[in-house]
């Protein structure tokens, strides 16, 4: 059995395709009304392929922050564990 996660601990930060589905879920939706969530995550698959390197290049550095503030958050939670 897992032990059990600490609520107060950091989470995890998102990925730079992650970052890039936030941002661009609700565009899909909204040209495609009855696309199921599978369907969704197939257009978005699709879209994160064919994105212009520089834009894709937006998203990591972003998730790239991100990833460096997990790790400031982390070392002083554990540290006040």
């Amino acid at each position: 059995m897992a032990p059990k996660k600490d609520p107060n601990a950091p989470k995890r930060p998102m990925s730079a395709y992650f970052l890039f589905m936030g941002d661009k879920r609700a565009e899909v939706r909204e040209k495609n009304p009855d696309f199921k969530i599978g369907d969704i995550a197939k257009e978005m698959g699709k879209m994160w392929g064919e994105i212009d390197a520089k834009d894709k290049d937006k998203y990591q550095k972003e998730a790239d922050k991100l990833k460096i503030q997990y790790e400031k958050d982390k070392t002083t939670y554990e540290a006040s564990s």
